[in-house]
């Protein structure tokens, strides 16, 4: 049995329901209650829940048929009446507050670039013993970062650099240099030794081999370490797999065989535990431990190690295969070998059988 107070449809439903939108603390049992649509049990149901919703629909259908028909009058009428106005339909400024918040408007700033970029630092007093907080702001100001975006590595290591080629091009005096401080030597060594002074590469083509890859986040610039048949096929299963965008080939190393590769890529995982990046992860959840926190002394270091792996492959190589002349040669001097034993094979049997009679015959003589 259905409550027998009336329900509400059209213009009262969509009243109570703006009401109860608006309200955060609102309780949808009262909704209902209010609105008719509950049983006489007290309790809410599918049936009721689903009558609900049906009849809130028919009433926003309503109220937007209203509108066009509105619309459509007034656009017939322009040419003859230009001063008509229409009923919008505004929210108060509680509904603005405690509805969806509105569009932010993104202003980016023009970058600033030389001495521009040097007499705002200077005004403001930019040191490198200040916040990320506080870096943020400098770097909005002068257009090396997006508003309500997070600060990523990327845009750091770009406006080191400006502030520093900025520095090296209008800073004459030696001793005026921010150069000469303790945090601008610190920003000039992190900045030397960072990865994004590498260059990307173009992924190799599959060619049956297996691979020992570089590939760094574009944006916080952290170093993937791994392997695989089909480096760029690859890639974009890693953006796919650990939200990662844009992604970047800085160094390949082919291996003949997949065993090889293997027991590069765990070694080097090895060398390198300390530097790990435990920041990305699945699609499952799962925290990726092939990540790492690398700078480009040691990425330079890893291209070395993987030329150098190359090289002892071949000494070994040329250590355990033999040229076809020696292997001639060691044939003619087996092959006789294993005939004249074969052939003296029968003699010595028979050796062995004579000597073990003539020894029992005079055991049982005596």
């Amino acid at each position: 049995m259905k409550n027998p107070n009336k329900k509400m449809t059209g213009k009262e439903l969509l009243i109570e329901w703006e009401s109860f939108c608006n309200n955060p603390k609102a309780s949808g049992k009262k909704l209902h209650v209010k609105t008719g649509y509950i049983s006489e049990s007290g309790k809410i149901t599918y049936e009721d829940t689903k009558e609900f919703n049906r009849a809130l629909a028919i009433a926003k259908n309503e109220q937007e048929i209203q509108k066009r028909n509105i619309i459509n009058k007034i656009e017939k009428n322009k040419s003859r009446n230009n001063n008509i106005n229409f009923p919008i339909e505004r929210k108060s400024s509680s509904v603005i507050n405690n509805g969806y918040s509105q569009k932010r408007n993104i202003n980016i700033r023009p970058r600033l670039r030389g001495k521009e970029l040097l007499e705002y630092l200077d005004k403001n007093k930019f040191t490198d013993e200040i916040s990320k907080k506080k870096l943020k702001k400098f770097m909005l100001e002068t257009g090396y970062s997006i508003p309500f975006k997070k600060l990523t590595e990327k845009e750091i290591y770009y406006f080191y650099s400006a502030f520093l080629d900025a520095e090296d091009k209008f800073r004459n005096d030696e001793d005026n240099k921010r150069i000469s401080k303790i945090g601008s030597k610190y920003i000039k060594t992190k900045i030397d030794n960072s990865v994004f002074n590498i260059s990307k590469i173009d992924p190799p083509k599959a060619n049956g081999k297996t691979f020992v890859y570089l590939i760094r986040d574009g944006k916080n610039g952290a170093i993937k370490i791994g392997m695989s048949n089909n480096v760029q096929k690859r890639m974009t299963s890693i953006i796919n797999e650990y939200f990662v965008w844009p992604v970047e080939l800085v160094f390949y190393f082919p291996f003949l065989n997949r065993g090889d590769a293997e027991r590069m890529e765990s070694a080097l995982h090895r060398k390198y535990d300390r530097c790990r990046s435990y920041a990305y992860a699945t699609q499952s959840g799962q925290t990726s431990k092939e990540w790492f926190d690398l700078s480009q002394n040691q990425v330079n270091e890893i291209t070395e190690i993987l030329k150098n792996s190359n090289s002892e492959a071949k000494s070994k190589s040329t250590k355990t295969n033999f040229d076809s002349s020696n292997l001639v040669a060691i044939a003619f001097l087996i092959i006789p070998g294993i005939l004249a034993a074969i052939a003296l094979f029968p003699l010595t049997i028979f050796a062995f059988v004579f000597w073990v009679f003539s020894k029992f015959y005079w055991k049982w003589s005596k």
